[in-house]
């Protein structure tokens, strides 16, 4: 972690991580210590801290591979490929939407309700079967 930027006045809180390492293995062949090709800023919205909105800054890397060719972005360990949004906040949104219709539960979050109906989408066609066979 870099650094933390607190600002009162609009409730947030901002949590900036900062990469260190000058290589990585390629996301795509897993072929070792390759050479960061630029970085690209990312941020998460993450799980409120009291009653501060918390999001998470990273400028992530993208690999530029000399084995596959390929320039990919590397992945975070606290979010999916994808999304604006760190695992633990989309744990929190799913329990809710159990429970809550969809603007009650953007209230809660402080998100934007089609935000919420994005990720809750992206997680129930993820636990569905991919089965071709069968009809809907």
């Amino acid at each position: 972690m870099k650094r933390v930027a607190l600002d009162v006045e609009r409730s947030r809180i901002d949590l900036y991580v900062v990469w260190q390492s000058g290589s990585a293995a390629c996301p795509m062949c897993a072929a070792a210590d390759q050479k960061l090709h630029d970085h690209r800023q990312r941020s998460w919205r993450h799980l409120d801290f009291f009653q501060f909105e918390a999001y998470v800054h990273c400028a992530l890397p993208r690999v530029s591979c000399s084995v596959c060719g390929r320039t990919t972005q590397l992945s975070v360990p606290w979010a999916r490929e994808g999304s604006r949004f760190t695992l633990m906040f989309e744990a929190l949104a799913l329990t809710l939407a159990r429970e809550l219709p969809m603007a009650h539960l953007a209230r809660i979050l402080r998100c934007p309700d089609y935000a919420a109906w994005r990720h809750i989408d992206a997680d129930v066609r993820s636990a569905r079967p991919m089965d071709s066979s069968a009809g809907g």
